[in-house]
């Protein structure tokens, strides 16, 4: 659901918040260095680059990417990546994680007043992914599903059978 607010642009980043209501204060929870629209939040804040930078496959430089909607192209058609092909779907796990990981920050420096703690977060991404791909990595764990073409958006409802 993440993902598609961010593709949507619908999450309520300060300056999508600003159009509807007077904000006092547009700057980003995280960084406090510019105004918080999703495009700045999810990878132009310090804070952002940080955990991009950690990432599994070394991701430093983020090109061409102008709105909500490329974000979402970058996951679906993540950048090359020093891994074999069959492994390739970690690094689209690796980035959802990421996302996931900067709106829960965002989560905990504006409504819970938490401070902010780079290293946590980034041993928080790295926990994830290891638990994620080794639960995927299980023989008995179904395998994981090709990821939708561009313009395609495909939804799973899991419905309860009859009793």
């Amino acid at each position: 659901m993440l993902l598609w607010r961010i593709g949507a642009d619908v999450l309520p980043a300060k300056e999508n918040m600003q159009r509807r209501f007077e904000i006092n204060n547009p700057s980003c929870a995280l960084c406090r260095q510019e105004v918080e629209s999703n495009c700045h939040l999810f990878l132009n804040c310090s804070v952002a680059k940080a955990l991009w930078y950690t990432c599994c496959w070394g991701f430093k430089a983020i090109h061409g990417i102008s709105n909500c909607e490329d974000i979402i192209k970058m996951i679906l058609d993540p950048p090359e990546a020093s891994c074999p092909k069959e492994d390739q779907w970690m690094i689209i796990l690796n980035m959802a994680i990421i996302l996931d990981e900067i709106w829960y920050l965002k989560k905990q420096v504006l409504f819970q007043n938490i401070s902010l703690d780079i290293v946590t977060s980034i041993r928080r991404v790295q926990h994830k992914l290891a638990e994620y791909t080794s639960t995927l990595a299980n023989e008995n764990a179904p395998s994981c599903p090709e990821p939708a073409s561009l313009g395609m958006l495909t939804l799973s409802l899991l419905i309860p059978s009859p009793l």
